[in-house]
């Protein structure tokens, strides 16, 4: 017969949750995984759970309170332009709880062999599936793609950024973080505009969302290819300029 306080233990000890009482509630879905013979090749968000409630923990012990972050369940498809192949996100509802597949492959880092046209996509496509496949991979792709301008304001701490990035998603839906992680939608409204033609080095695109509360704000991407090694020739995001509540950009001076 199985000593069921020392088979919780162990579980919750294997899991890094004895500290935490709240996260320990946690250990018996590594059970409830392994019952249902779920894949674990497959990526599953559960690590944004495990940031809300590692929080809840250290702020609220008395009330040990659970705070799990909101998914639909509903399927998406996104259409991969760097192949031929669609990556799918589905969502399943176990007790409450839910459990998020995806074989999005992630963004990667700048490369020479990606074009400017495709990096606002791939990037977007990133956030909305920010855990995939590992802890926020689509902040860390982002990072990997700020030009001089984002690392310098955060002092090239990765760190800062990615902390900035969830506190004004969560404080803020009409942002543009807020707009990446929770938008009802979003689409690249207009086409690629290279700055002086197919040898520029500058490159700009619009883009339209739609926020959880049905706000519309217009994005303008800017990208700037490196000239110069390391990673010559590879495209950067040198900023995204927000419109104001018209959908209209301030002209420049």
């Amino acid at each position: 017969m199985i000593d069921d306080r020392r088979w919780w233990t162990k579980l919750s000890a294997m899991m890094g949750l004895t500290n935490h009482r709240p996260l320990a509630l946690l250990a018996p879905l590594a059970f409830v995984l392994c019952a249902f013979r779920i894949p674990v090749s497959q990526s599953f968000a559960l690590s944004s759970w495990s940031r809300q409630l590692s929080f809840c923990s250290n702020k609220r012990q008395n009330s040990e309170q659970l705070i799990f972050l909101k998914s639909q369940e509903s399927e998406y498809i996104y259409d991969d332009l760097s192949s031929s192949e669609s990556t799918t996100s589905t969502t399943t509802t176990l007790s409450g709880i839910h459990i998020i597949e995806s074989t999005f492959p992630g963004a990667g880092s700048p490369r020479p062999e990606l074009p400017p046209q495709e990096i606002p996509r791939l990037l977007m496509e990133a956030l909305q599936q920010n855990d995939f496949p590992t802890v926020d991979a689509g902040l860390q792709a982002v990072w990997e793609f700020a030009g001089d301008t984002t690392r310098h304001i955060f002092q090239h701490n990765r760190t800062d950024f990615i902390e900035s990035a969830h506190e004004t998603a969560n404080e803020f839906s009409t942002s543009f973080y807020g707009n990446a992680f929770y938008s009802q939608s979003w689409k690249m409204e207009t086409a690629l505009n290279r700055v002086g033609g197919q040898n520029g080095w500058i490159a700009t695109q619009v883009m339209k969302t739609v926020s959880s509360d049905g706000r519309v704000r217009r994005w303008q991407w800017e990208l700037r290819m490196n000239r110069r090694p390391p990673n010559r020739g590879c495209w950067y995001v040198e900023s995204i300029g927000s419109s104001d509540r018209k959908g209209d950009f301030e002209p420049d001076n």
